[in-house]
């Protein structure tokens, strides 16, 4: 920004980040990436123009994919009640039922890939269909 970043500072101010919305819509450009908020492909999986669509409403979290076979979900209470099962839905198609540990190896990989404990995933919930 040829050092004017600080112009872009009284736009920001009007928003505020939310790093576990409810929904993500995930739309891949022509440079892809492997991770966006709580959703995360296998690497290499992902393609440009390739859509995920993921939804939480209450402990039911739907999820519209359709190049991808494997996702995984990286969760938080920040994002839904982990002491309580959940069902995850993928193309209409009940995919899993059932509670998800916290583990420490969660928390330790979402540090290593960002430095950012406010997005540290506390579980992991890998899917494949």
């Amino acid at each position: 920004m040829n050092l004017r970043d600080a112009e872009a500072l009284p736009w920001m101010t009007a928003f505020a980040r939310d790093p576990w919305p409810k929904k993500v819509v995930w739309r891949q450009s022509d440079v892809t990436h492997d991770r966006f908020y709580w959703l995360e492909l296998p690497p290499g999986a992902a393609r440009p123009g390739q859509t995920v669509v993921a939804e939480i409403v209450g402990q039911t979290v739907r999820i519209t994919a359709g190049e991808s076979s494997h996702l995984t979900l990286r969760l938080s209470d920040a994002l839904l009640d982990l002491d309580q099962p959940l069902m995850v839905t993928i193309n209409g198609k009940q995919v899993f039922r059932g509670q998800v540990a916290r583990t420490r190896e969660a928390v330790t990989a979402s540090l290593a890939q960002r430095a950012d404990p406010e997005t540290a995933a506390t579980a992991l919930l890998n899917l494949e269909w």
